[in-house]
C-alpha cells in the first residue's frame, strides 16, 4: 500500500513516491525510499518491498547504449525484470499466467508504467499514478495547473485522502539526454 506518481514533460520524467509501510492495522514510515535510481534508470514501486529490492539491486543496464527507449523497455528491460523475479522466487505463475508487480520507470526522459502482467503503458497526457490513492493523485495532478507542483500535489492529495499513503516523499528525475537527477 503506497502511492507512486510520475509525470513526463518536455525532456524530463519525474517520479515521486511516499513512505508508507504497513497494512490495514498498522502504519509505519519506512526509512528506505520506494523511488530510487539504478544505473541511470529511475524507478518507483508498489506491490512488494521484495520486488523493490530486486528492481534496485539486481537490474544492470548501460543506459548510454540505449538507442530506442520504447523498444528497449518493451523487450530487453521487461525480459530482464521477468528473469530477475523468476530467479529470486518473486514471480507468481498461476494458470500459465506470470505476474510480477506494479512500478513506474523513467529512462532517458521517458516515463512508463509497468503493470503486474508486465504490460508497459505510456499515457498520452504524461501522467501516471499507481498504488493506494492513485485516483486522488491523478485528480489532483489533473487539476493543478503549474507543472512543477503537479507531482507533489498529486501525492499530497493521495496522502490526505488515503490512510495508506504518507510523507516524507522522495522525488527523482530522468532526462532525455541520458541521466538521472541531473
Amino acid at each position: 500500500m503506497t502511492c507512486i506518481v510520475g509525470i513526463q514533460t518536455g525532456n524530463k520524467a519525474v517520479i515521486c513516491g511516499d513512505s508508507f509501510g504497513g497494512s490495514d492495522y498498522i502504519k509505519h514510515v519506512i526509512a528506505k525510499p520506494k523511488v530510487f535510481e539504478a544505473n541511470g534508470i529511475v524507478m518507483g514501486y508498489t506491490s512488494s518491498f521484495r520486488m523493490g529490492q530486486l528492481l534496485e539491486y539486481a537490474t544492470n543496464f548501460d543506459v548510454s547504449k540505449i538507442k530506442d527507449v520504447d523498444r528497449f523497455i518493451h523487450t530487453e528491460f521487461i525480459d530482464h525484470i521477468r528473469e530477475i523475479f523468476k530467479d529470486n522466487g518473486y514471480s507468481k505463475v498461476e494458470s500459465n499466467v506470470e505476474e510480477g508487480g506494479s512500478f513506474l520507470v523513467a529512462i532517458n526522459g521517458e516515463l512508463y508504467e509497468i503493470q503486474e502482467d508486465y504490460a508497459v503503458l505510456k499515457n498520452a497526457d504524461g501522467i501516471h499514478a499507481i498504488g493506494a490513492g492513485y485516483q486522488y493523485a491523478l485528480g489532483a495532478m489533473h487539476a493543478t495547473q503549474k507543472e512543477d507542483n503537479k507531482i507533489v500535489e498529486g501525492l499530497r492529495a493521495a496522502a490526505y485522502y488515503s490512510p495508506f499513503v504518507c510523507e516524507p516523499f522522495t522525488m527523482l528525475s530522468s532526462y532525455r539526454n541520458g541521466g538521472a537527477n541531473g
